[in-house]
């Protein structure tokens, strides 16, 4: 059990952390988030670029090695990956309780939802998943195997799915719809 586990919490954190870095590599994904390292007021005009490289390549050097469980470079990257993700983590609180105008989330290299209790939650969920799988690596080595595996990468992979698509699923649950927008209008 705990090797399937420690094997979903790989793949999760790994996929949602390589569709961050994919994301913001892009042109448009680029921009946005140097708009939002702009808007959280961290560093300096100059340094915000090199730090925007950073923040993409760790993600990915990161994503990479968590697809390697059970060895050093699979330890290693859980070590990124959680430095990462706190990192990540302690803009979204410096964000939200920051008093200032609303800051736009550039999470996977798009605009959306201003950051707020959604995205503090859901990287809290993934540095848990991160810092938890590092626990269960310390205890000695576990490797899921079988159908084991199978089942691990899938219930990982459909995890991850569902944590970078969060803000598109909340929006279904908050927005109004079209039909409700109609019905207003009638007398």
């Amino acid at each position: 059990m705990a090797a399937a586990l420690l094997t979903g919490c790989h793949v999760l954190v790994a996929v949602v952390l390589a569709a961050s870095a994919v994301g913001k590599a892009r042109p448009a994904g680029f921009r946005a988030f140097l708009t939002t390292l702009a808007d959280m007021g961290l560093g300096t005009p100059r340094m915000r670029r090199p730090l925007a490289y950073a923040t993409i390549t760790a993600e990915g050097v990161a994503a990479g090695l968590l697809l390697l469980p059970g060895t050093r470079a699979g330890v290693i990257g859980l070590l990124l990956a959680s430095l990462v993700l706190a990192a990540l983590t302690l803009g979204v609180v410096r964000a939200v309780r920051g008093g200032g105008p609303p800051v736009t989330c550039a999470c996977f290299g798009r605009t959306g939802r201003p950051l707020g209790v959604l995205h503090l939650v859901r990287n809290t969920a993934l540095l848990l998943a991160a810092v938890g799988a590092l626990v269960v690596t310390g205890s000695g080595p576990v490797r899921a195997t079988g159908g084991e595996l199978v089942v691990s990468v899938a219930a990982g992979a459909v995890l991850a799915v569902v944590v970078i698509g969060l803000d598109d699923i909340a929006d279904l649950f908050t927005a109004p719809t079209a039909a409700g927008t109609r019905s207003a209008d009638l007398p």
